[in-house]
């Protein structure tokens, strides 16, 4: 039996998904506030991934609005993205697609590690954690000055 597709939903298509995707990332920024707090750092580099990969979906759905619409994962949106070469997230892109591998690691090797001192290495997943909310910072940061440039050119 073949996997349907996820599609992402379009705020352009529904009014209510703008305020709802809203309600969404202030939940995500409170669960991850509390991840912090609590030093559930793998929740929390999981959850600045969620965010960056769908803040990068809203920008490919903005610069290809007929293209695909199914959900891919980050890997995949930074090579579609860096295929476009828009220079203004050049910069942010390669951040976010050096924390990719940082994530990956922390996601797929953290029980694999021959290191013994797990929680050691668990410890360092904090910066991980810290540099994600920075790349989705500058990537919100970018994102918004490209729509209200774009929205004063309509």
């Amino acid at each position: 039996m073949a996997k349907s597709k996820i599609l992402r939903v379009s705020s352009k298509k529904d009014p209510q998904v703008g305020p709802q995707r809203h309600d969404l990332y202030e939940a995500a920024f409170t669960a991850y506030n509390d991840a912090m707090k609590h030093h559930y750092f793998l929740e929390a580099v999981g959850l600045i991934g969620s965010l960056i990969e769908d803040r990068l979906e809203s920008l490919l759905n903005e610069l290809d609005p007929d293209g695909d619409k199914s959900l891919k994962p980050l890997g995949t949106l930074i090579q579609r993205l860096n295929k476009m070469n828009i220079e203004s997230f050049n910069k942010v892109l390669s951040e976010i697609n050096s924390w990719k591998d940082k994530r990956n690691d922390a996601i797929h090797q953290l029980a694999k590690l021959l290191d013994p001192e797990f929680n050691k290495h668990y410890a360092s997943l904090e910066k991980t954690a810290e540099e994600g909310f920075r790349n989705f910072r500058d990537l919100d940061k970018q994102y918004k000055a490209y729509m209200r440039a774009k929205n004063r050119e309509d």
